[in-house]
């Protein structure tokens, strides 16, 4: 990618809070960039908005049965139009600079995986895809010659500061945490907890379902996995910390007692922007730091008996094979279940902890038996549930 011609960019997740700001950092500087293809799950109506914005050569909407609207709504512009779960995977395949890949959940694993050998560089949302299939994805990404920057504001912050000649004489890496909603509470006062209270998130918009991972922590224990794999530090190496302003995203701590912070005000824009404009950087409309408006930072330790989500992850990365692909799928059927009000909130972690200690981990692992896996533990998950309701 030479800094004089635009770059081409996919984007699959292009309606979500991820991909949204990635719309409003290419808009920002539309000579930089083409857009070659858009992607989301069933918000026909967002999609064509961005659409209408973007002008790309290629929209698909993943449910089929909103294919015919979508073409109503794009009737007066000049794109292709396909829907399914085929259209994806063969899109994912075509050959751009930059791929975001922001589909949540295990949906956006196979796009992720197929567009390694197609694509020079992949802004990466999708932290599923690291957790569950991480080992192989980093390895074909250095075959393929395939950059991965990741976009969550911790692990790009982490991304920033690691430089591969010091990598050897780091200590500890630090993931820094809001808190979530429940900062504060007790054990006790988790059990009544209603998916309202859990969707307001003190500092980030996001989308339903990880709010309520970052309500558990699960989404902090997602990415102490996704850091294992991206950085090739163990997990003994990578600690939480609870910092409720959210202005330092990650500190690389080294062995000879110094210590590097990323800062910056909580905005996606800021690392979506340091990925699409790599190596360069340019202006983003997210606000400056003022520190001296701030006055104080504050950090304290995570109580794992409120929050067992991290130290589950923990076992579980150190488990390694299909285990981190059990939980991330057991995870997408509670969140979803508790948010259609079936299940409680102290359940979530429980549920999860039954289905992992159920089913067998296989350790010799390929996208088989992770797609294997991540069904077996659905359907276990479900039935769980539905044992639990009666």
């Amino acid at each position: 990618m030479n800094g004089s011609s635009p770059k081409t960019i996919s984007i699959f997740g292009s309606t979500g809070s991820v991909g949204l700001s990635s719309v409003d950092v290419i808009l920002q500087y539309p000579e930089k960039f083409i857009v070659d293809t858009i992607v989301a799950k069933s918000n026909i109506k967002k999609l064509a908005e961005v659409a209408k914005l973007l002008k790309p050569k290629l929209v698909i909407v993943c449910d089929g049965s909103k294919v015919k609207k979508l073409r109503i709504l794009l009737s007066k512009e000049k794109c292709e139009i396909q829907s399914g779960e085929i259209a994806v995977i063969k899109a994912s395949a075509r050959k751009v600079d930059i791929f975001i890949a922001a589909i949540t959940g295990i949906a956006g694993l196979r796009s992720t995986i197929n567009c390694i050998k197609h694509v020079k560089l992949i802004a990466l949302a999708n932290k599923e895809s690291l957790v569950c299939f991480g080992e192989n994805i980093m390895k074909s990404a250095k075959s393929n010659n395939c950059k991965i920057i990741p976009l969550d504001s911790e692990h790009n912050a982490l991304y920033q500061i690691i430089n591969s000649k010091e990598k050897k004489f780091i200590k500890r890496l630090i993931i820094t945490c809001s808190g979530g909603p429940f900062l504060g509470y007790k054990r006790k006062d988790l059990y009544n907890v209603t998916p309202g209270q859990a969707l307001k998130h003190p500092i980030w918009n996001m989308g339903n379902k990880i709010s309520i991972d970052s309500a558990t922590l699960m989404n902090k224990g997602l990415e102490l996995i996704e850091a294992v794999y991206l950085f090739g530090i163990k997990e003994s190496q990578i600690d939480v910390l609870i910092h409720p302003q959210s202005i330092i995203h990650g500190l690389v701590e080294y062995i000879d007692g110094s210590t590097k912070a990323n800062m910056g005000t909580p905005d996606m824009r800021t690392p979506i922007s340091f990925a699409l404009n790599w190596p360069n950087r340019e202006i983003t409309k997210a606000k400056y730091l003022e520190l001296s408006k701030i006055k104080s930072l504050t950090f304290d330790n995570l109580d794992e008996d409120v929050f067992p989500a991290i130290k589950l992850c923990r076992e579980v990365v150190r488990q390694g094979g299909t285990a981190p692909a059990i939980l991330n799928a057991a995870n997408e059927i509670v969140v979803n279940s508790f948010l259609k009000k079936r299940i409680k909130f102290f359940n979530i972690i429980e549920i999860i902890e039954e289905v992992l200690s159920t089913l067998d981990i296989t350790q010799n692992i390929n996208l088989d038996s992770i797609i294997i896996a991540d069904r077996n533990a659905r359907k276990l998950t479900k039935n769980i549930i539905k044992d639990l309701s009666l």
